[in-house]
């Protein structure tokens, strides 16, 4: 983003979505990135009443949506949720969407949907600037689409990883309650854990990697002017529910050894 001169300036999120009073106080903004259906890493959700408000503050400056929609298929118990350009006719929003969390990390393959008065520009774009995806990928994975395949896996893979989550989140709360508690809404690939008295998340995770073998991310390495809280960052998706107990239990007794 510097290097095509644009400044990027970071604007907090609470439980609702983005801080709109934070954001109406910046100047001469062309554009925002949000994460209205599961922000990274907190998990919040956006709602309603807020995407609203983002949608009329967008329209007031005359500014660009950009939402990056990375894992809201990945919703358990509930519909994903709408994309903001289904609020209004003619929003000024650019959707983004990737496969990677779906179908497998090294599938390196998203998409794009942007206003129709737009898309021959980012055609041009994408043809100058990157001419790398795969066609074999994207025959395959049309294929699997237009089949009916992709929507059966993705229904088999939230039942899988529904029944993950929530072993992970009994074992946490059962043995990590003395420590922190779970931030976030009910979908994605991780679990956001938050201690209850700030820590060194930093240094916790380089510790428990190399003297416990357990694989962390701090929390407060995800901020970048705001006051950070600590914790840290878990994914589950790849792990058995019996696997998930027994590493929950070995970062507890870390914990333990760490900080009494």
């Amino acid at each position: 983003m510097v290097f095509r001169g644009l400044k990027p300036i970071p604007i907090p999120v609470t439980q609702d979505g983005i801080d709109i009073e934070k954001l109406k106080k910046q100047k001469k903004i062309k554009g925002v990135l949000v994460t209205p259906c599961h922000q990274y890493p907190l998990g919040y959700v956006s709602s309603a009443e807020n995407n609203e408000k983002l949608l009329a503050w967008a329209k007031t400056e005359g500014a660009w949506i950009i939402e990056d929609d990375y894992d809201s298929e990945l919703r358990y118990g509930k519909k994903p949720l709408p994309a903001l350009s289904s609020y209004k006719e003619g929003a000024p929003c650019i959707y983004l969407g990737s496969f990677t969390k779906v179908i497998y990390p090294g599938f390196n393959m998203a998409y794009m949907v942007v206003p129709k008065n737009l898309i021959t520009v980012f055609e041009g774009a994408k043809l100058l600037i990157d001419r790398h995806s795969s066609e074999v990928h994207q025959y395959i994975l049309a294929e699997f689409i237009q089949n009916g395949f992709y929507y059966s896996h993705v229904r088999r893979l939230k039942k899988i990883y529904e029944k993950r989550r929530q072993a992970a989140v009994r074992a946490i709360g059962k043995y990590l309650s003395a420590y922190g508690h779970i931030e976030g809404a009910n979908e994605g690939t991780h679990l956001t854990f938050i201690f209850n008295h700030p820590q060194d998340d930093v240094k916790l995770s380089e510790l428990f990697k190399r003297s416990y073998q357990i694989e962390t991310r701090p929390l407060s390495a995800c901020y970048r002017s705001a006051k950070p809280l600590t914790g840290f960052i878990l994914g589950y998706a790849h792990f058995t529910e019996e696997e998930l107990e027994h590493a929950v239990l070995k970062l507890k007794d870390a914990l333990e050894q760490t900080l009494g």
